[in-house]
């Protein structure tokens, strides 16, 4: 699992914007059989930014939760080394209100998606290994988004889905470094 936040200030033309962000993602696995875990993991995650010029109140909210599966296989490079697989179904969800002196919207998307990410674990204690892995490495997803905005009378409804398939090989992938926890014997 993990968690994130952040806060940030930036300044353009006399308008200050500050964005806020916090998100949580907890995952816990069992180990099914040898060298081989299935699990679940629950994300959650909360963003603002409001911008402030002295003339309206604009801003952006997002509020986003989701829950996956997770099949994790290692396989043994030495005593302490590991090589990993890791296989997800994922669901996410989010709803994003925007508020300007012209325009309110709000937009709700799903979005349902397999993953692959691939992996290195060092066990630097029974009870805890080390890992860096190549996040992203292949992902195939659905979503789908509607939209409603006030821009125009009456309002507009828009709708929109796709799939999305895209691997990530390059030197500037994300690369995830983290730590697990082993509970039981």
């Amino acid at each position: 699992g993990g968690i994130s936040g952040g806060k940030g200030t930036s300044e353009s033309n006399n308008r200050e914007t500050i964005t806020t962000s916090f998100g949580i993602n907890p995952a816990v696995g069992l180990a099914v059989q040898n060298n081989t875990v299935i699990g679940l993991r629950l994300s959650y995650g909360k963003n603002k930014s409001e911008i402030e010029d002295g003339t309206a109140e604009n801003w952006q909210r997002t509020n986003q939760f989701g829950a996956g599966f997770f099949y994790r296989r290692y396989m043994n490079l030495s005593q302490k080394f590991y090589l990993f697989g890791e296989g997800s179904l994922n669901y996410n969800r989010s709803k994003q209100a925007t508020k300007h002196a012209w325009q309110n919207s709000t937009q709700k998307i799903s979005n349902v998606g397999l993953s692959f990410y691939p992996g290195v674990a060092y066990a630097v204690s029974r009870k805890m290994h080390l890992e860096v892995g190549l996040n992203n490495l292949l992902d195939i997803s659905y979503s789908r988004s509607e939209t409603e905005s006030n821009l125009s009378s009456p309002p507009t409804l828009s709708k929109s889905s796709g799939i999305h398939f895209s691997t990530n090989v390059s030197t500037s992938a994300p690369l995830t470094v983290g730590f697990r926890f082993v509970l039981g014997k």
